[in-house]
């Protein structure tokens, strides 16, 4: 059986000009069919590489994208969670700072509390005991006032705290001593021996204002002269009040 040559076919293509024929030319273009297809399908595998390299590219961006996002967001919850921590951090600082202040507020009204109570003069006047002598009202005006036959072993002292306002001779006791405590009220101590402060001097209660001395020996028990007399005096709000009635003879 003969075998069939497969025939080529040759297409020719022809360009005229309308310039003059001899330099008309001819040109011949084969194009081989299976060429052809194998160019065709280099140029897919080209644009499906290049798609696809395309579509791994944006995959691999949206990925880190996705990455770059978890890492915010990991951040932020990392963000929350310490604000978290320091709210509750300064809530309790807030707790104990309250408290402290509480308990700052109460000492200090405990402190204006004592401080009021201190300015009281409700204290002894001697540091020891003394009887307590007849009040002589010619002399005194009669006026409140508490006479006290001292004991060789007293001292006269201020029975509450204050400032000193005045000290001065006095014509019948000797010396006198007038301590302001800023309430209305005001002391007055009169002895004989030389005051230990001087005006202007803050004093606390129990702070010595005179050194006693001895008695003086009489025969004469009316002889007040010659003892050993202090006098105490309060005044509330410029009007002379009773001492005795003030004094917490037990404290």
């Amino acid at each position: 059986m003969a075998k069939k040559h497969k025939k080529k076919r040759i297409y020719t293509t022809s360009i005229t000009s309308n310039i003059s024929s001899d330099r008309t030319r001819y040109y011949r273009t084969r194009f081989n069919v299976f060429r052809a297809c194998i160019i065709v399908a280099v140029l897919s595998l080209l644009v499906a590489g290049f798609a696809t390299w395309f579509v791994l590219t944006q995959f691999v961006t949206m990925e880190e994208q996705v990455a770059t996002l978890r890492s915010i967001v990991s951040t932020q919850q990392d963000t929350i969670i310490s604000m978290g921590a320091e709210k509750a951090e300064l809530e309790e600082r807030n707790q104990i700072l309250s408290v402290t202040v509480g308990k700052q507020e109460v000492a200090r009204e405990e402190q204006e509390t004592i401080k009021k109570e201190r300015a009281v003069p409700n204290a002894f006047p001697l540091t020891d005991s003394a009887e307590i002598v007849e009040q002589d009202t010619e002399k005194d005006g009669y006026v409140p006032i508490a006479v006290f036959n001292m004991s060789a072993l007293s001292d006269v002292v201020a029975t509450a705290d204050g400032v000193v306002t005045s000290v001065r001779e006095d014509s019948v006791y000797g010396n006198c001593i007038i301590v302001d405590h800023d309430n209305g009220y005001q002391t007055l101590y009169r002895y004989k021996t030389a005051p230990k402060v001087t005006e202007g001097d803050e004093v606390v209660r129990g702070a010595i204002l005179y050194i006693g001395v001895e008695s003086e020996e009489s025969d004469d028990e009316d002889d007040k002269e010659e003892q050993n007399l202090f006098a105490y005096q309060i005044t509330y709000m410029d009007q002379f009040t009773d001492p005795m009635e003030l004094i917490d003879i037990e404290g």
